[in-house]
């Protein structure tokens, strides 16, 4: 059975008959990877960012 990346549709792996696999499991290539990687930290510094209800100093001088 060949494996497909989920995102990019490039073949990932191949596995032999026999092997232990979920059913609809999906694979991601390192490249895809990388970029869900950047994606989840740019999530979880927005997410960081909205609980901190301080104005940055920069803000507080220009509207005071």
């Amino acid at each position: 059975m060949k494996l497909y990346c989920h995102s990019c549709n490039i073949k990932v792996a191949e596995i032999l008959h026999g092997s232990h696999i979920l059913k609809d499991a999906k694979m991601v290539c390192p490249k895809c990877l990388a970029r869900y990687d950047i994606a989840d930290k740019m999530a979880k510094m927005a997410r960081d960012s909205s609980k901190s209800k301080d104005m940055p100093e920069f803000f507080k001088n220009l509207f005071g």
